[in-house]
């Protein structure tokens, strides 16, 4: 029994450090094959050179925080990182640390990290393409631009945006229906359901699955849960889960069940042998 309780109270500490929670947003008719983490950063440059194909290249936010220059082994040139901000307020004005893009006419102060759970941090860094031994130019690569900035190195056409992190999947959801259920005559909501499409060629997998309340959808070690919705119920998210040491809760039950009804038995015997 107390082997049991050390065992839940370790995959509770082990869930903590392990488990990943991120966001998938569809729109009614859209195929995603990724989730977003609101609490993470990742600087993407996007080689569009390819007219099938983008090749992505992403930095996590806690490379650009070390300063220091980064090389990315499928990149013709390095990026270092002038200035970072891990929150960061945008204005109108001048900033003579930027010189190419959007970066050139907006003004950056640095803010304290939000505490909120509703709010996210605007990660924002200055950062300085170098090639061959000479500057590409400056650029600033914030999540609160609200677009991309584009530049061409070599004939090659590539994207600047930081965003929040990806993960992508080796399979994708296709959102055929959002339902929004209402008890009659109220606004009182009675149910949230999204009807996907699961494709995954690797897998063979090629079927339709029905997310709603407290009926998830569990595939890959990745359990996916109706969360919210917008765009006038044309926008589904749902919450994806990966916790590697899901089962450690399951397994401590089972050892508290085995060591009362033990413990419990053990009593029952004794009680039965001075009884006869």
């Amino acid at each position: 029994t107390h082997g049991g309780l050390f065992v839940l109270v370790l995959g509770q500490g082990l869930t903590q450090m392990f488990s990943q929670e991120s966001q998938m947003a569809i729109e009614v008719g859209q195929t995603v094959s990724y989730s977003e983490s609101s609490r993470d950063a990742e600087l993407a440059v996007i080689d569009t050179s390819s007219s099938t194909e983008d090749v992505v290249h992403t930095i996590p936010a806690s490379l650009l925080a070390s300063r220091e220059v980064i090389q990315h082994p499928d990149l013709p040139f390095a990026i270092l990182v002038k200035r970072f901000f891990p929150n960061a307020v945008l204005g109108r004005g001048e900033n003579a640390l930027a010189t190419m893009g959007m970066g050139a006419r907006v003004n950056v102060v640095e803010s304290p990290r939000v505490t909120s759970d509703d709010e996210v941090d605007n990660v924002s860094a200055f950062i300085e393409i170098v090639g061959d031994g000479k500057s590409q130019g400056v650029w600033l690569v914030s999540m609160g631009l609200g677009a991309p900035q584009t530049f061409v190195y070599k004939e090659k056409s590539y994207r600047l945006t930081l965003r929040t992190t990806r993960h992508y999947y080796p399979f994708s959801l296709r959102l055929n229906h959002f339902a929004h259920d209402k008890y009659p005559g109220t606004e009182i909501p009675k149910n949230f359901s999204s009807l996907l499409r699961l494709q995954d060629p690797s897998a063979g997998e090629d079927r339709e699955v029905l997310i709603y309340m407290n009926h998830p959808l569990r595939y890959r070690g990745l359990t996916f849960y109706q969360a919210s919705f917008g765009k006038g119920d044309r926008l589904s998210i749902l919450q994806v889960v990966k916790n590697p040491v899901w089962i450690t809760p399951y397994v401590a039950c089972m050892l508290v069940c085995v060591g009362l009804a033990w413990q419990f038995l053990g009593h029952l015997g004794r009680f039965r042998r001075k009884a006869s």
